[in-house]
C-alpha cells in the first residue's frame, strides 16, 4: 500500500515544488524543494528537481552542488549522472563531465555535497 501523502511528507513538498515550478512560482518552488530536503536529507528527487530549477535560472554553481547531492544520495541514478556530467561540461569542466559519463564520478562529488 502506498504511503499517505501528507503535508509533513518529503514527497508532498517535492511534488508541490514541481507544481509551483510549472506555474512559474520559482521562489516558492525552491522553498518547497528545500523543505522536502529538510524532511529527508537523502531525497534524491528533491535535490535533482532543485538542481533543474537552479540551472534554469543560471545559478550553475548551486545547481551543480544540488546535482552532486542527488548523486551522493543515489549513486546509481542515471539522471543524476547525466545532469552532473552535462552541467560540468556546460561550466567548461569537460574532464569531469567525461569522467562522470564514464562512471568514474565518485571522486568528483564535492565533500560539501553530503546531506
Amino acid at each position: 500500500m502506498p504511503s499517505k501523502l501528507t503535508r509533513d511528507a518529503p514527497d508532498y513538498h517535492n511534488n508541490l515544488g514541481n507544481a509551483l515550478k510549472a506555474r512559474g512560482s520559482l521562489a516558492e518552488a525552491e522553498k518547497s524543494y528545500n523543505r522536502s530536503i529538510s524532511l529527508n536529507s537523502r531525497n534524491e528527487d528533491a535535490y535533482f528537481n532543485l538542481g533543474i530549477l537552479l540551472e534554469e535560472q543560471g545559478r550553475l554553481e548551486e545547481a551543480k552542488l544540488s546535482y552532486q547531492r542527488s548523486l551522493r544520495s543515489s549513486p546509481k541514478s542515471f539522471r543524476a549522472k547525466l545532469a552532473m556530467g552535462n552541467i560540468s561540461v556546460e561550466m567548461g569542466d569537460c574532464q569531469t563531465g567525461i569522467k562522470v559519463f564514464e562512471g568514474r564520478h565518485s571522486r568528483f562529488v564535492h565533500p560539501r555535497a553530503g546531506p
